[in-house]
This record gives structure tokens, C-alpha cells and sequence, in this order.
């Protein structure tokens, strides 16, 4: 059995098992799962515009439901969804303060109906293998939108554990004219992990 953690706005991950599949396939699987059990993770979020206009931020969640994000670059409040409520923080998480209530899975409907849009049209998928931080990986990357009218160019790619299949890193390579984003999240599995729960 494999768990896998998608990269998103949100994290989340899955346990599935292993079969012969595609390249293809595989990165659908990881990108898009079928399974959104709740998992415990930590993500450390870097982007750069240009390479300049640096953003860093912490994301650490509990499935798509329980979530906190730190800004830390530039600085800024954090925020929480807990219990289908969005929370801001001024003093680095000593205290929140409720923002709105949130409807049903507004967030995750609205990112899983991107992600099936998005399916029809990937492509040039590549799959290798590589090393991170000394741990052995399996590799597979795509671009979300190949078709001629697309604005811009997205190429994402995962590196997932060879020996348990979590996922130990993405980019995120947005190209447009004039314009180049690139977002790196290291992943953390964090059955430990306590979040706030203000209410």
C-alpha cells in the first residue's frame, strides 16, 4: 500500500495500492485522488516571480477541514479553517479571531472541479527516479494545459518516497508571457500534528 499526498491550495492524501499503470495514470493518481481520507501533514511553501518577490508559508492540515497557514514572507496574519470556520491571527497564532463561516465544502468542490477540468488536457508526462535529502524517489511530472489556446504553461512535479510512496516534494512552474512562477512545498507526514480549534 502506498499513501499519497496531492499538492494543492490544500493538501490531502491517500492510501491506495500499488498496480502497473501509465505515466500518465500515475500522475493522475497523486494530482487528482479518489480517496481524500484525512492525513496529517507539513508543508513549507517557497514561490518566486522572476525569480525575485520571494513568498514563503507554512501550510499544516488535518484533510482539507483543519487547516493553518503561516505567512512568512512577507509577513502577514495567519489564517485557520477549523469546524467550517475561517480565523486570522495577529500575534502568530496566541489568538484568533473569526472571519466567516464557511459553506459545505465550497473550497474542495470548487478545487476538485478545476483539477477534472484540468485532466482532459494534460500532458507530456515524464516519470524517472531521483534523490532527495538522501532518500530515494520516484519522479513523474506533467503540463496541466497543453492545448494551442492555453494562456499559460503549468508543469508540476512530484517526488514520491520509492519506499512508502509519501510524497516528499512538488513544484509548481507557471509560465506566461513575460512571466515566470515557480513554487517549491516540501512535505512532512505529521501523524502527531495539533492545530488550533477556536471556536
Amino acid at each position: 500500500m502506498k499513501t499519497i499526498c496531492a499538492a494543492s491550495v490544500m493538501v490531502f492524501c491517500i492510501t491506495q495500492p500499488v498496480y502497473a499503470e501509465t505515466c500518465r495514470e500515475h500522475f493522475i493518481r497523486i494530482f487528482a485522488p479518489v480517496d481524500k481520507s484525512p492525513t496529517a501533514v507539513r508543508t513549507y511553501n517557497t514561490a518566486t516571480t522572476n525569480g525575485a518577490n520571494e513568498q514563503k508559508f507554512n501550510l499544516f492540515s488535518i484533510g482539507n477541514d483543519h487547516v493553518l497557514s503561516q505567512a512568512l514572507v512577507p509577513v502577514a496574519p495567519w489564517s485557520l479553517i477549523h469546524n467550517k470556520k475561517m480565523f486570522i491571527s495577529n500575534d502568530e497564532g496566541k489568538s484568533w479571531i473569526k472571519v466567516r463561516d464557511l459553506p459545505d465544502n465550497t473550497t474542495a468542490e470548487a478545487a476538485l472541479a478545476a483539477k477534472a477540468t484540468a485532466l482532459a488536457k494534460i500532458g507530456n508526462e515524464e516519470c524517472g527516479t531521483d534523490t532527495y535529502e538522501g532518500i530515494e524517489a520516484d519522479t513523474v511530472q506533467a503540463d496541466l494545459d497543453t492545448t494551442p489556446e492555453a494562456p499559460f504553461k503549468t508543469t508540476i512535479k512530484f517526488w514520491m518516497d520509492k519506499k512508502n510512496g509519501d510524497m516528499l516534494k512538488s513544484t509548481t512552474n507557471v509560465k506566461m508571457p513575460g512571466s515566470n512562477y515557480f513554487a517549491t512545498q516540501i512535505v512532512e507526514q505529521a501523524p502527531d500534528l495539533v492545530l488550533p480549534t477556536p471556536e
